[in-house]
């Protein structure tokens, strides 16, 4: 059974502290159940905004190019909703701003373990919140 989490506030709410929160929010269900952390954002190309906020420079470039990075254990790489596979199975997701489509494309794939979000109170995320238990991490 997936679990999820979702973290909404408004943009201005979403400063780099919430970023870091909510990856180490990941990184440690990850760690404890020795499962593998996709980072999903939009695009992949234009995601140092996002990424950059919890992750070093030197680490977000080597993600963007496809590289996977280990860190206490846990493999860490970055996607983007167009490169999931639905029969590939991921870990746990940590997903920053995600579409409609990122959404869709998580649940769709191979028994994730959760998915963890970070958003603003947008539609699509407020009826995926609705529409399955998603545990709220915080909300304003």
């Amino acid at each position: 059974m997936i679990q999820r989490f979702a973290y909404l506030n408004i943009w201005e709410k979403l400063d780099n502290s919430a970023f870091t929160a909510v990856f180490n929010y990941a990184f440690e269900i990850a760690t404890s159940e020795s499962k593998d952390l996709t980072l999903i954002v939009n695009n992949v190309k234009q995601c140092s905004d996002f990424i950059d906020k919890f992750i070093d420079k030197t680490s977000s470039k080597k993600l963007q190019k496809g590289d996977v990075l280990s860190y206490k254990g846990v493999n860490i790489s970055l996607k983007s909703p167009f490169s999931l596979k639905s029969h590939q199975n991921y870990g746990l997701f940590c997903a920053f701003h995600p579409s409609d489509k990122a959404i869709s494309s998580m649940e769709a794939t191979r028994e994730p373990l959760a998915i963890v979000i970070l958003g603003e109170h947008e539609d699509h995320l407020n009826t995926w919140i609705e529409n399955n238990n998603v545990q709220l991490l915080a909300q304003s």
